[in-house]
């Protein structure tokens, strides 16, 4: 089964990083990449479902808790969200919003096939489709 992603990143590097990690993975793959929620946003401003794939790989910085949090709560709709991020674990704990799985940068190769495989589990182990209510604890 193949599960496609979507990648949420503001730096052009991250964004090929993950794009790389998703290529050499089977069974995974990229379906769209986009500089920042509000540009996933725009792009669904006609079709809201355009863009929905199985998993976003989203980029967590610090203005989220602002007037953001809003928008990161949009993406849930076309995704389990696996956040990648520099801050503390401790901090993202705190979110206003479902995920299933964090990066912390710097992302090595092991560590997006580590974190990967957690989640196909704990998917699996849901097997719920996206877009069904469940909770998945982090």
């Amino acid at each position: 089964m193949v599960l496609t992603c979507g990648i949420i990143e503001d730096e052009l590097l991250g964004r090929d990083l993950l794009a790389r990690y998703i290529s050499r993975v089977p069974n995974l793959q990229l379906k769209w990449t986009k500089g920042s929620v509000e540009e996933l946003q725009e792009a669904n401003a006609g079709n809201p479902l355009q863009h929905s794939v199985d998993i976003v790989f989203l980029d967590l910085w610090s203005e989220m808790y602002g007037n953001r949090s809003n928008a990161y709560m949009f993406v849930e709709k076309y995704g389990h969200i696996i956040l990648t991020t520099a801050y503390p674990e401790v901090l993202v704990g705190t979110l206003p919003f479902s995920y299933v799985g964090v990066l912390n940068k710097p992302i090595s190769f092991d560590k997006f096939q580590e974190t990967l495989e957690g989640v196909l589990y704990r998917l699996k182990e849901l097997r719920m489709p996206h877009g069904k209510e469940t909770d998945v604890p982090h």
